[in-house]
């Protein structure tokens, strides 16, 4: 958990985000750059994200750490992986949810529930095929055991705090320092 928090104060994730916030001064621009420069940023950060994720899996929690030997060359695919995975993911909700607002429901906390072992199967085989298979990510539950639990309450705290976070932040800071 320590290793968690103390990364992106690590010199090469540090040097990474503050890059990826003067971009973001872009987005002031508006227009169809803003645009451009929000899927870069998307698609940069969520890169990065999984590139971390997988290493950290792999037992490299150091930035100083990552050799290029390390990187795999499928995971520059996992987060069209993922975003293929929740837009499977949405249709299922919308499916149940236009036949019962209840199931729509069970399967929105359901789906949340399972993002996590989505990740973790993703991060494991690349495979787009085995973070959708129900079986699979019920499989990774049952080996993370309780703890993938606790995980997902962690998760949800963090989640909660953000936006808490943003508001006080907004009261004092400009919005424009804010944004990035």
């Amino acid at each position: 958990l320590n290793s968690f928090f103390l990364f992106p104060l690590q010199m090469e994730p540090l040097l990474y985000a503050g890059f990826l916030a003067l971009c973001s001064f872009a987005l002031l621009l508006g227009g169809l750059f803003m645009l451009v420069v929000l899927l870069g940023l998307v698609l940069a950060v969520s890169r990065y994200a999984f590139k971390v994720a997988a290493l950290a899996s792999r037992g490299v929690t150091h930035s100083a750490d990552y050799r290029q030997h390390l990187f795999d060359e499928d995971w520059k695919w996992l987060p069209w992986k993922f975003v293929g995975v929740s837009l499977v993911h949405g249709l299922v909700i919308g499916f149940l949810a236009v036949k019962s607002a209840a199931l729509g429901v069970v399967a929105n906390l359901l789906s949340s529930f399972l993002i996590p072992a989505t990740l973790m199967v993703l991060i494991n085989t690349c495979s787009l095929r085995a973070a959708l298979n129900p079986f699979e990510l019920l499989a990774t539950v049952a080996r993370v055991g309780k703890s993938y639990f606790l995980l997902c309450l962690f998760l949800f705290l963090l989640m909660q705090g953000a936006p808490m976070a943003a508001g006080m932040l907004a009261a004092v800071v400009p919005s424009a320092v804010l944004a990035p």
